[in-house]
């Protein structure tokens, strides 16, 4: 991962090799469209454990890109929030907030992918939640495990499904809720 990250705090997916071409392998940027909360939880877990700092640094760096980001691609906070929520929670920084308002609503209002299509939308809801104290994304959450729990033994279900849904809404909703 470490590799992976560019001066801007873009993320590298991979390299582009043209074997007819005398140039180098030329990297290639991550799709702004994806969700970067894993890396930074990574190294803001890594910060915490091993007490190096460089580590908070290099989430710093990605968030900084995720907000500069935002500003002309609004659906790169919608995706991000999770980590929006988590450094605002951490720093209590204005900038964050913003960003989380500019977004927040279209959880509440139904419009944030409330399905496993977006397979952290209940990390999410619990992120803002966290931050925000509001019960609007609590209740949510709630719902949602609710609703999953009565398909959960479906025998339909992939083990991807099974396995996400216990991590992105099980165990957050068990954590804000204490109730198994």
């Amino acid at each position: 991962l470490d590799r992976a990250i560019r001066s801007d705090g873009s993320i590298i997916s991979g390299f582009l090799c043209d074997k007819a071409s005398s140039e180098k392998c030329v990297p290639q940027k991550l799709d702004d469209g994806l969700n970067y909360s894993e890396m930074i939880d990574s190294y803001l877990l890594l910060a915490e454990i091993t007490g190096n700092q460089g580590y908070r640094e290099k989430a710093d760096k990605m968030i900084s890109y995720i907000l500069n980001t935002c500003s002309t691609n609004i659906r790169v906070c919608e995706i991000n929030i999770s980590s929006l929520a988590k450094y605002y929670k951490i720093t209590k920084e204005a900038k964050y907030w913003q960003a989380i308002l500019a977004v927040r609503e279209k959880f509440v209002n139904g419009q944030g992918q409330q399905s496993l299509g977006n397979i952290n939308f209940g990390d999410t809801l619990n992120s803002l939640y966290k931050a925000t104290n509001d019960e609007r994304y609590r209740n949510i959450l709630l719902q949602l495990a609710n609703s999953e729990i009565s398909k959960f033994d479906d025998q339909t279900n992939t083990p991807f499904y099974s396995i996400t849904v216990i991590r992105t809404v099980f165990i957050p909703a068990y954590g804000i809720s204490g109730d198994s």
